[in-house]
Protein backbone atom coordinates (compact mmCIF):
# COMPACT_ATOMS: atom_id res chain seq x y z
CA UNK A 1 0.00 0.00 0.00
CA UNK A 2 2.64 2.21 0.74
CA UNK A 3 4.39 1.65 -2.71
CA UNK A 4 0.61 2.97 -4.32
CA UNK A 5 -1.15 -0.43 -5.00
CA UNK A 6 -4.37 0.50 -4.22
CA UNK A 7 -6.51 -2.49 -5.76
CA UNK A 8 -8.08 -5.34 -3.58
CA UNK A 9 -5.50 -7.80 -2.07
CA UNK A 10 -6.15 -11.49 -1.06
CA UNK A 11 -4.75 -14.02 0.14
CA UNK A 12 -4.50 -17.62 1.57
CA UNK A 13 -4.80 -19.14 4.76
CA UNK A 14 -1.38 -17.80 5.90
CA UNK A 15 -2.73 -14.70 6.33
CA UNK A 16 -4.75 -16.49 9.02
CA UNK A 17 -3.08 -14.81 11.81
CA UNK A 18 -3.85 -11.69 14.34
CA UNK A 19 -0.10 -10.13 13.33
CA UNK A 20 -1.98 -9.19 10.00
CA UNK A 21 -3.55 -6.61 11.25
CA UNK A 22 -1.11 -5.89 14.18
CA UNK A 23 1.81 -5.42 11.89
CA UNK A 24 -0.34 -4.22 9.03
CA UNK A 25 -1.82 -1.79 10.77
CA UNK A 26 -3.70 0.95 7.95
CA UNK A 27 -2.15 -0.67 5.42
CA UNK A 28 -3.90 -4.03 6.18
CA UNK A 29 -7.76 -2.69 6.03
CA UNK A 30 -9.60 -4.18 3.56
CA UNK A 31 -7.77 -7.15 2.80
CA UNK A 32 -9.31 -10.31 2.32
CA UNK A 33 -7.90 -13.67 2.61
CA UNK A 34 -9.56 -17.43 3.27
CA UNK A 35 -9.53 -19.43 6.82
CA UNK A 36 -10.87 -22.73 7.90
CA UNK A 37 -13.24 -20.87 10.58
CA UNK A 38 -13.99 -17.39 11.89
CA UNK A 39 -13.18 -17.10 15.53
CA UNK A 40 -16.26 -14.45 15.65
CA UNK A 41 -18.45 -17.30 14.78
CA UNK A 42 -21.70 -17.53 17.94
CA UNK A 43 -21.63 -21.30 16.73
CA UNK A 44 -22.16 -23.02 20.34
CA UNK A 45 -19.28 -25.37 18.95
CA UNK A 46 -17.12 -22.77 18.30
CA UNK A 47 -17.93 -21.03 21.50
CA UNK A 48 -16.54 -24.36 23.64
CA UNK A 49 -14.07 -24.92 21.20
CA UNK A 50 -12.40 -21.00 22.10
CA UNK A 51 -13.76 -21.67 26.13
CA UNK A 52 -11.59 -24.98 25.94
CA UNK A 53 -8.53 -23.45 24.24
CA UNK A 54 -8.44 -20.22 26.90
CA UNK A 55 -8.80 -22.77 30.11
CA UNK A 56 -5.65 -24.57 28.68
CA UNK A 57 -3.63 -22.22 27.47
CA UNK A 58 -4.33 -18.62 28.99
CA UNK A 59 -5.37 -16.60 25.99
CA UNK A 60 -7.84 -16.71 22.74
CA UNK A 61 -7.20 -18.49 20.27
CA UNK A 62 -4.97 -16.37 17.32
CA UNK A 63 -5.86 -18.29 14.07
CA UNK A 64 -8.12 -21.37 12.93
CA UNK A 65 -4.67 -23.66 12.53
CA UNK A 66 -5.25 -25.36 16.18
CA UNK A 67 -9.05 -25.43 15.39
CA UNK A 68 -7.87 -27.84 12.46
CA UNK A 69 -6.32 -30.18 14.76
CA UNK A 70 -9.13 -30.07 17.15
CA UNK A 71 -11.13 -31.46 13.92
CA UNK A 72 -8.87 -33.86 13.00
CA UNK A 73 -8.92 -35.78 16.30
CA UNK A 74 -12.64 -35.31 16.16
CA UNK A 75 -12.72 -36.97 12.60
CA UNK A 76 -10.46 -39.40 13.75
CA UNK A 77 -13.00 -40.27 17.02
CA UNK A 78 -15.68 -40.67 14.51
CA UNK A 79 -13.59 -42.67 11.87
CA UNK A 80 -13.11 -45.33 14.82
CA UNK A 81 -16.47 -45.48 16.32
CA UNK A 82 -18.13 -45.71 12.72
CA UNK A 83 -15.71 -48.77 11.67
CA UNK A 84 -15.75 -50.29 15.21
CA UNK A 85 -11.78 -50.47 14.87
CA UNK A 86 -8.91 -48.27 15.57
CA UNK A 87 -6.66 -50.28 13.14
CA UNK A 88 -5.18 -47.33 11.07
CA UNK A 89 -6.02 -49.60 7.68
CA UNK A 90 -9.63 -49.69 8.85
CA UNK A 91 -9.49 -45.85 10.58
CA UNK A 92 -9.25 -44.81 6.26
CA UNK A 93 -12.47 -46.95 5.24
CA UNK A 94 -14.17 -45.25 8.43
CA UNK A 95 -13.75 -41.95 6.87
CA UNK A 96 -15.42 -42.96 3.92
CA UNK A 97 -18.76 -43.16 6.14
CA UNK A 98 -18.72 -39.46 7.64
CA UNK A 99 -21.69 -37.40 6.48
CA UNK A 100 -22.23 -34.49 7.80
CA UNK A 101 -20.00 -33.81 10.74
CA UNK A 102 -20.41 -30.90 12.89
CA UNK A 103 -16.89 -29.57 13.53
CA UNK A 104 -15.47 -26.11 15.12
CA UNK A 105 -14.11 -25.86 11.01
CA UNK A 106 -17.49 -26.52 9.41
CA UNK A 107 -19.58 -29.46 8.80
CA UNK A 108 -17.21 -32.63 7.38
CA UNK A 109 -18.21 -34.98 4.84
CA UNK A 110 -15.92 -37.41 3.54
CA UNK A 111 -17.02 -38.97 -0.11
CA UNK A 112 -16.14 -42.78 -0.93
CA UNK A 113 -12.45 -42.71 -2.64
CA UNK A 114 -11.46 -39.43 -1.43
CA UNK A 115 -9.43 -38.14 1.61
CA UNK A 116 -10.09 -34.88 1.17
CA UNK A 117 -13.13 -33.18 3.09
CA UNK A 118 -15.94 -31.73 1.42
CA UNK A 119 -16.24 -28.92 3.88
CA UNK A 120 -16.74 -25.38 3.70
CA UNK A 121 -14.83 -22.43 3.82
CA UNK A 122 -14.37 -18.92 5.35
CA UNK A 123 -13.50 -15.59 3.52
CA UNK A 124 -12.63 -13.03 6.19
CA UNK A 125 -11.69 -8.85 5.67
CA UNK A 126 -9.32 -6.90 7.74
CA UNK A 127 -11.85 -4.10 8.66
CA UNK A 128 -10.44 -1.52 11.74
CA UNK A 129 -8.39 -4.30 12.58
CA UNK A 130 -10.89 -7.19 12.90
CA UNK A 131 -11.63 -9.73 10.94
CA UNK A 132 -15.13 -9.76 9.46
CA UNK A 133 -16.65 -12.86 7.81
CA UNK A 134 -17.65 -11.52 4.53
CA UNK A 135 -18.88 -15.46 3.16
CA UNK A 136 -18.94 -19.11 3.94
CA UNK A 137 -18.56 -21.49 1.15
CA UNK A 138 -18.54 -24.73 -0.20
CA UNK A 139 -15.69 -25.89 -3.29
CA UNK A 140 -18.03 -25.66 -6.26
CA UNK A 141 -15.45 -28.52 -7.56
CA UNK A 142 -13.38 -31.10 -5.91
CA UNK A 143 -10.27 -32.62 -7.48
CA UNK A 144 -10.69 -36.41 -8.35
CA UNK A 145 -9.91 -38.52 -6.10
CA UNK A 146 -6.77 -39.62 -8.06
CA UNK A 147 -4.99 -36.93 -7.44
CA UNK A 148 -5.84 -36.14 -3.86
CA UNK A 149 -3.97 -39.46 -2.85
Amino acid sequence: REGGISIPMYSADGADTTLLAEVGGEYAEGVKFTSHMTLESRDPLVLKYIDGYKKMYGRNPENSFAALGYDAMMILAEAIKKIGSSEPKKISAGLTLIRELPGVTGTITYKAGSQVPDKTISILEVKNGKYILVKQAAPEYMPPKELAK
